[in-house]
């Protein structure tokens, strides 16, 4: 059984045809190959084999895992599902209610997700990225096929910069003619940034073909570089605006998209629910940027991904006084719930991404690559995932493993303060797989300046004059952070329905949204999934 999408990887014998592949196609390379056949495969997937007569289930999951797969042990045997709602229900019906796993939860507070596989519902894992899990009768044994640290390897670029930017322009016009499903099927994400605009570049004259979209508040740069882009090459553009009809309907959308989010999604989300569902009717896929700057620039953005708690614990020699602080102010704010200091502690130390004798640049890559930028960008493919699939040609192992022969990728350039120099310099491979279709080159960017001047021989005194003249501007009116303020209000007006039965103490909630919103709204959207499952916090 086949769980997403599957693909085999460039130049190999094994696949004399290109494009998606079948379930039977992957269980005869199996029986040829055994489990070596996922050396030759890529994707967005998780894979189930099985011998009816055995009853000895074997997944596979791919090496990035967005597709969660959850596990579960019970008296009645093993439950497996990729929805944790789904499988929490199983498990009432089995008459086991489920009980919250606060370790988790704290988890989430200090660091927006959690570490490792552990999911808020007890004794219920995640099946890790990279993995074998097989069951054999009561038990189960987990191996990883899939070794991040040697498959991206940081040990420098092997092409310079002329050599490898041709290099990565091919393998994301591999991918993208791999992943489209075709203009019929798949509408092209266009922002107003660089990841979207270089693979409506690389679609050539097919680009016409396709209906471009993007999102944001009416008079925004999110929906006037596009529009712009749309005007000059008579592109098909939907642009969808988050305003008076969006704001009408936000509590159905936020419900929505905590709904689908098994816990990880909040309600300030609900942009997303509402744009999939009701726009772009007659396509079932989307061709996005999603992961192109995380992977290439220099983290700007570090908040959404890299909490500044984590940021201590990356850096510090010992995480032990940093824990206890973290644990320490948690308690003070008197949520109700155990603060489990030495547990986090213990997954803190035990975590080959964070506790490692890397040096920092890559220590920050892998936890990014393998933590941060996954589990945040897994929270939109959750809600996407019913509504629409999400096709993402830059977080593909083989566009990061030619990214990384490269000099362009951010972790050969790390800095922990902003550096514009540093950015144009690894920009520069955008501006060469814009300039592709030069008529792209010479719109602005919500980066402040037009692609076409990363060439230029001059670029620095262009580059610099364009940024400071717009880049202040396109970053006020581009932010989305009404969209906190729509879902204070909303859990506001929820009020009892939301906190009824709840073991949050009733005096700590409005200190904690006057104090820490941001805890606020994870708890208070927490609490609504675990609702709609039938518990509470």
């Amino acid at each position: 059984f086949l769980y997403g999408d599957c693909y085999p990887k460039s130049g190999l014998d094994q696949f004399p045809e290109r494009g998606k592949l079948t379930a039977a196609r992957l269980y005869e390379l199996q029986r040829e190959q055994g489990d070596r056949f996922l050396e030759f495969v890529k994707g967005s997937f998780a894979i189930v084999r099985w011998n009816a007569g055995a009853l000895s289930p074997v997944i596979y999951t791919d090496p990035l895992n967005l597709r969660t797969i959850y596990y579960s042990s019970t008296s009645r045997g093993w439950i497996v599902a990729s929805s944790l709602s789904a499988l929490a229900n199983q498990l009432a019906q089995n008459g086991t209610a489920p009980a919250i796993d606060y370790r988790a939860v704290v988890q989430r507070l200090l660091f927006d997700f959690t570490l490792g596989e552990e999911t808020y519902l007890q004794g219920v894992q995640e099946v890790p990225p990279g993995a074998i899990l097989t069951f054999d009768g009561e038990r189960c044994r987990l191996d990883k096929w899939f070794d991040p640290w040697t498959s991206f390897s940081v040990a420098g670029p092997t092409l310079d910069r002329c050599d490898g930017a041709e290099r990565l322009k091919q393998v994301l016009a591999d991918n993208i003619a791999l992943y489209t499903e075709g203009a019929e099927h798949t509408a092209v994400a266009l922002t107003g940034g660089f990841d979207s605009r270089s693979i409506v570049a690389l679609l050539e004259e097919s680009a016409a073909d396709y209906e471009l979209f993007s999102y944001g508040r009416e008079g925004s740069w999110d929906v006037k570089i596009p529009q712009a882009i749309a005007d000059r090459l008579q592109f098909q553009y939907t642009p969808i605006l988050l305003g008076q009809a969006y704001e009408a309907e936000f509590p159905k959308y936020a419900e929505l998209a905590v709904r689908l989010g098994d816990g990880i999604t909040e309600f300030s989300q609900a942009n997303i629910a509402y744009v999939y569902s009701r726009f772009l009717q007659d396509k079932r896929s989307i061709l996005t940027g999603l992961f192109g700057s995380e992977l290439i620039k220099t983290p700007s953005s570090r908040g959404l991904f890299l909490d500044r708690n984590m940021i201590e614990i990356l850096q510090a020699d010992d995480p032990a006084p940093v824990v206890q602080r973290l644990c320490a102010e948690l308690r003070a704010k008197e949520l109700g719930f155990p603060v489990d200091e030495e547990a986090l502690l213990t997954t803190i130390r035990q975590h080959p991404f964070i506790s490692n004798d890397r040096p920092l640049p890559e220590k920050y890559f892998y936890y990014l690559l393998m933590v941060g930028i996954r589990k945040y960008f897994s929270k939109e493919i959750k809600i996407q995932k019913m509504l629409k699939k999400n096709l993402h040609p830059y977080f593909d192992v083989e566009f990061i493993a030619a990214l990384l022969d490269t000099p362009y990728p951010w972790v050969y350039h790390f800095s922990q303060e902003k550096s514009l120099w540093k950015n144009l310099s690894i920009h520069q491979l955008y501006g060469s797989i814009i300039d592709h279709n030069p008529a792209l080159s010479d719109v602005i960017s919500t980066h402040g300046f037009r692609p076409r001047n990363l060439l230029s021989k001059s670029r620095l005194p262009l580059l610099a004059w364009e940024y400071l003249t717009h880049k202040k501007k396109i970053s006020k009116a581009s932010q989305l952070n009404f969209q906190r303020a729509l879902s204070l209000t909303h859990i506001q007006r929820e009020g009892s329905r939301l906190f009824d039965g709840c073991s949050l103490p009733s005096a700590s909630l409005p200190v904690l949204r006057r104090e820490a919103p941001k805890n606020f709204l994870q708890l208070s959207s927490l609490q609504r999934w675990m609702q709609t499952i039938g518990t509470s916090l």
